[in-house]
């Protein structure tokens, strides 16, 4: 924002063309905003670093690797970059689709836990975005439910979709896991959320694949189903500790009703070793197709295909028939072999083509024993031919994937399931602000230099960057800012909405080193 976005400034533009609306929410190393495009009349959100971090150039590496990330995306299951730029003072800005609605965190604060097919239903599409980021090369590598944004449709539905790729990894290729580019993360420092990073994230954040994210989604799903994380309550340490060495509490323990099936699959998720994890998303998903809803193998299809080689998309999969050789084989026509020798079609000949049959009663009795000899043969042929069809039959069914056996206390079956729309998304419910807080407003003051303390009169309320509250009103209210080595400043705001406020405080000039200059006391007047 810089300049462009001051307390009374939300009318002005951002790059000239976006017109700031209001806050959305805020971190530690940006802001995010909701705006419009001035010429499309589109709403947009932008994500705009803060001063202090854009000084970092890590900090400003990985606010840009989030855009990178994200472009490389194609999937309505992720969230879509629209532009990026630069301001005046230096800061980067990321323009993004605007979405309506809540994360998953909200959901699970006020609905947790969540009847299982909704559960497999929100890991499903999370596995759909999951795959299109996968498939581009990119591993996100912070996925966890805040991460996760249930988006407003049109119409009464939600559509999820995955946020936030700043610590994101992009891999060389687009078929995971291959050699990693460089990371913008230092050696020992962890970047993510250590409650959903996966043992070995937790060992070296730089050596991970796609199976750090699928570990990660099997403690989103492990929470959505036991309405509590696998791993240790404790401090920080101890769940580190317990991540790298114990094993998950049981799911079924805490939430019964669980087909075992589907603890099992959250469990490979949550293996320790890579390797014993699902190889892909797409295998993940395969497991989970019997307990979501309708539609959910039509979603799994799609998983798959975004997955698979364009090598193998290209070929024909049809089913070869299967069909006993003895039946598909056509006898071969005579070759011109050499004298002595027989090719195979003649062999074939020589062995279903009687001698010639003697003229004498003994040669009737012959041909009699002959022919009985043949319809046992052809008794001996036909058996043989319906237990080859009995146990191709077999094997076919063998072969067929079986579905997993549902617990009989799950919830009906899939094609009468309906998904609710969570609560948090709905006006009116739980998660809708309480009234006291519908009487304040929020300002969220972004500063330089940080620590600047923000004063009304001479109360101090707050210190920038950061959030301060205030009574709604229609009348102005003067805010102070004091910084050391800086020169103060006021400014008038009406604390009607929400808004964000960004202020550049001018340092103190340098103390003059010149030698201060003298008047002669006989000079001074009397």
């Amino acid at each position: 924002m810089g300049a462009a976005v001051r307390a009374t400034a939300f009318q002005e533009l951002i790059a000239g063309k976006y017109r700031v609306e209001g806050e959305i929410g805020h971190g530690a190393m940006g802001v995010v905003l909701a705006a419009t495009h001035v010429d499309l009349d589109q709403r947009v959100a932008i994500k705009l670093i803060h001063a202090h971090a854009a000084d970092d150039p890590e900090s400003l590496a990985r606010f840009l690797q989030e855009a990178r990330a994200a472009a490389k995306i194609h999937s309505e299951h992720v969230a879509r970059v629209i532009d990026v730029g630069t301001l005046d003072d230096g800061r980067s800005y990321i323009v993004m689709e605007h979405l309506e609605g809540c994360d998953l965190a909200e959901v699970l604060q006020t609905d947790s836990p969540l009847p299982v097919p909704v559960a497999v239903s929100y890991a499903l599409e999370v596995c759909e975005g999951l795959a299109a980021a996968h498939a581009a090369g990119v591993v996100h590598r912070d996925l966890k439910p805040a991460n996760i944004f249930l988006a407003r449709q049109a119409d009464v539905s939600f559509t999820l979709k995955v946020l936030d790729f700043g610590v994101s990894k992009i891999l060389r290729g687009s078929d995971a896991p291959l050699e990693p580019q460089a990371a913008v993360t230092h050696t020992g420092q962890i970047f993510g959320s250590p409650a959903y990073m996966s043992p070995e994230q937790l060992r070296s954040s730089g050596r991970v694949d796609a199976r750090a994210d699928i570990w990660a989604l099997g403690v989103v799903l492990y929470q959505m189903l036991a309405g509590e994380l696998p791993f240790g309550k404790g401090s920080m340490a101890d769940l580190m500790a317990a991540i790298v060495r114990d094993p998950p509490a049981s799911l079924r323990l805490s939430r019964p009703e669980v087909p075992e099936a589907l603890e099992e699959a959250v469990l490979r998720c949550l293996a320790k070793a890579p390797e014993d994890r699902y190889r892909s998303v797409a295998d993940l998903a395969l497991a989970l197709q019997p307990f979501g809803p309708e539609g959910a193998a039509t979603r799994v299809e799609r998983i798959g295909r975004l997955l698979e080689p364009q090598s193998r998309r290209r070929a024909d999969r049809r089913p070869t028939p299967l069909t006993p050789s003895f039946l598909a084989r056509a006898p071969e026509p005579a070759s011109s072999a050499p004298t002595g020798t027989l090719s195979s079609g003649e062999a074939a000949q020589k062995l279903v083509q009687p001698p010639p049959e003697p003229s004498s009663r003994e040669g009737d009795e012959l041909r009699s024993s002959r022919r009985t000899e043949r319809r046992r043969v052809h008794l001996a042929l036909g058996g043989a031919f319906l237990l080859a069809l009995a146990l191709l039959v077999v094997m076919t069914v063998l072969r067929a994937p079986r579905p997993v056996a549902l617990d009989a206390r799950v919830v009906p079956p899939a094609t009468s399931v309906v998904i609710p729309v969570p609560a948090a998304l709905v006006g009116g419910t739980a998660s809708a602000p309480a009234e006291a807080a519908r009487a304040e407003v929020t300002m969220t003051v972004t500063s330089a230099p940080p620590g600047t303390k923000v004063y009304l009169g001479e109360t101090l309320v707050g210190e920038a960057p950061g959030e301060m509250r205030f009574a709604r009103g229609s009348d102005k209210i003067t805010l102070r800012l004091v910084a050391d080595g800086h020169v103060p400043a006021e400014m008038a705001i009406v604390p009607d909405i929400d808004r964000v406020i960004a202020v550049e405080l001018k340092r103190l000039p340098a103390p003059s080193t010149r030698p201060k200059t003298t008047v002669p006391k006989d000079l001074e007047p009397f």
